[in-house]
């Protein structure tokens, strides 16, 4: 059974061993239209022909430093080991919350230990009194992308060139309510 618990120094280290990738069979394509007075965008999901691995974006990241500065860092265990993580910012003047990082180990995906994450951010984001988290996910996250759909949370917007490689964020947000 997944447990979500508040990181300690100890658990940074076993955050590091988790492999920042995962595996995928759908994408998420841009789709641009120009025309007379009219320009949009939308985000159609493909079918991939075979699974396809995925490098995580934060890999590589001080998890250390993360732990030491973030007031939400939260560990999913099974049992005694670590499966996953999740680290949650409030924004700078705002009463916003933001993922920067949300990761789970290969073979623990349908674990339910990033629902698990994913609510226990929100329950401390309403105890923070905070109105609203925005998770930022890959356009080829598309596991991520149905939980986060699932979830509640809205396609708020997206951002260009956020991960590496010019890959573009889908921003999805969940309201909180008190």
């Amino acid at each position: 059974m997944i447990e979500v618990r508040s990181a300690t120094v100890a658990d940074v280290a076993l955050c590091e061993r988790i492999e920042p990738t995962y595996r995928t069979r759908h994408v998420w394509k841009v789709e641009h239209q120009v025309g007379e007075g009219l320009f949009s965008v939308a985000f159609r999901r493909a079918r991939l022909p075979q699974e396809m691995p995925v490098e995580a974006p934060h890999g590589g990241d001080d998890l250390f430093a993360l732990w030491q500065r973030s007031r939400c860092f939260m560990v999913a265990e099974d049992g005694h080991m670590v499966v996953g993580y999740l680290v949650l910012y409030p924004r700078q003047e705002s009463d916003e919350g933001w993922v920067s990082h949300l990761l789970v180990a290969a073979g623990f995906e349908r674990s339910r230990a990033a629902t698990r994450l994913l609510e226990s951010a929100e329950a401390w984001g309403r105890r923070q009194r905070l109105t609203s988290i925005t998770v930022p996910a890959q356009s080829r996250n598309d596991p991520l992308i149905q939980l986060l759909m699932q979830r509640g949370y809205a396609l708020r917007g997206f951002m260009e060139a956020y991960f590496g490689h010019g890959e573009a964020a889908l921003l999805f947000s969940l309201t909180l309510q008190a």
